[in-house]
């Protein structure tokens, strides 16, 4: 019979998010942390995901070792119909498919198991037992991705509506930003300033349309994802959701603004986003209180 041969090291399936001494200290009631994922809210009353100890009775302590404890484990079939078996987060702990440390989260595909032809591998998906509404600020700190052939990361916000801030398939080296919604009433606007190119694929965020392809923008960096990203060490991602829009932004290692490291982020002094998504023709009404979703297929 023939037979799958395990995932090698050539192929990177780890993904590994960093907690910088700064994001330590900046966790308080009012900030959200998800390891390097951090919320902040702009609007409205705002929690966090991870603090050295958390500082209100009523805050989830989701730091270092209790950080896969904020998530849900999702363990029914790949919506996406991908080739893996999303398992709990007891499996996933005695698989060493998860680990944590003081500065970082890991999560794994199985790349181990010598597989018959067609079986599926061990993954890992988690979505957050809280979510994120209108007026927040998404940051992510990531020192690894996983990319390879036949690999699908995603880092996304999902409802019943889509924000994709992160993601790539096989070999892939630009990052890819879209969104994907439950009808043709959001468009992507052509006059929109972005650091970003646009896909000429679709123009119209329709799920239901051009096989669920979304609207997307294309980071113009080939070290934005998969292996040149982990070779220059990783990078930030942010994301905005706000009554002005969805905008995204990324850079690398080096190139990180200064006042996201000092605890202080100020879109002003970012530029243009990579990817941007106006509210004049998208409208805010597409998107309610978003979960955020590590997914690895």
């Amino acid at each position: 019979m023939a037979r799958t041969p395990a995932v090698t090291r050539d192929d990177d399936e780890t993904l590994e998010m960093r907690h910088s001494e700064q994001q330590r200290k900046m966790m308080r009631w009012g900030i959200v942390a998800v390891v390097v994922l951090i919320v902040l809210g702009i609007v409205g009353g705002v929690w966090y995901f991870m603090s050295n100890k958390a500082s209100s009775t009523d805050a989830s302590d989701c730091s270092n070792t209790g950080f896969f404890d904020c998530f849900d484990f999702f363990t029914s079939a790949d919506p996406t119909n991908g080739q893996v078996t999303f398992v709990s987060q007891d499996t996933a702990t005695s698989d060493g498919l998860i680990s944590t440390s003081s500065t970082s989260a890991i999560m794994m595909i199985d790349s181990t198991s010598n597989l018959a032809a067609g079986a599926n591998r061990n993954s890992v998906r988690l979505t957050s037992k809280k979510t994120m509404s209108l007026g927040s600020l998404v940051i992510g700190d990531f020192i690894r991705m996983p990319y390879g052939c036949a690999v699908w990361p995603v880092l996304t916000r999902e409802a019943t509506q889509e924000i994709d801030i992160v993601e790539g398939v096989n070999i892939q080296t630009n990052n890819q930003m879209t969104l994907h919604v439950k009808d043709d009433g959001c468009k992507m606007d052509s006059s929109a300033q972005t650091a970003g190119t646009a896909s000429t694929v679709d123009t119209d965020c329709d799920a239901n349309a051009d096989g669920n392809g979304g609207c997307a923008y294309i980071d113009q960096s080939a070290t934005s994802y998969g292996e040149g990203f982990n070779k220059q060490g990783g990078g930030v991602f942010a994301m905005s959701y706000t009554t002005d829009g969805i905008s995204i932004w990324a850079w690398g290692r080096g190139s990180i603004p200064s006042n996201i490291d000092d605890g202080a982020p100020d879109m002003s002094t970012w530029g243009n986003p990579g990817g941007t998504w106006p509210s004049s023709t998208c409208a805010n009404s597409y998107f309610t209180d978003q979960s955020i979703i590590f997914d690895m297929t």
